[in-house]
């Protein structure tokens, strides 16, 4: 049986400008890993993407929390 394929619809292009050094670098690891160019930078930008976002939200949390806890006691 052969791959099952996720059908995504894609609606944005991002571009970027990169370094001679990024280019090699990044097709580099894309290749250690088994992905394209494009696979390997966006799943590693969504990755760093939801750490930051989950990060923000623990600060966030725990500064909301503190007030709470100052402003009950």
């Amino acid at each position: 049986m052969g791959k099952a394929r996720h059908i995504s619809s894609k609606i944005a292009r991002l571009e970027a400008r990169l370094t001679n050094e990024q280019r090699v670098l990044f097709h580099r690891a894309a290749d250690l890993t088994g992905r394209s160019l494009t696979e390997f930078v966006m799943s590693s930008a969504q990755e760093v993407a939801t750490r930051t976002v989950r990060e923000h939200q623990v600060l966030t949390l725990s500064n909301r929390d503190r007030q709470v806890f100052v402003l009950r006691y």
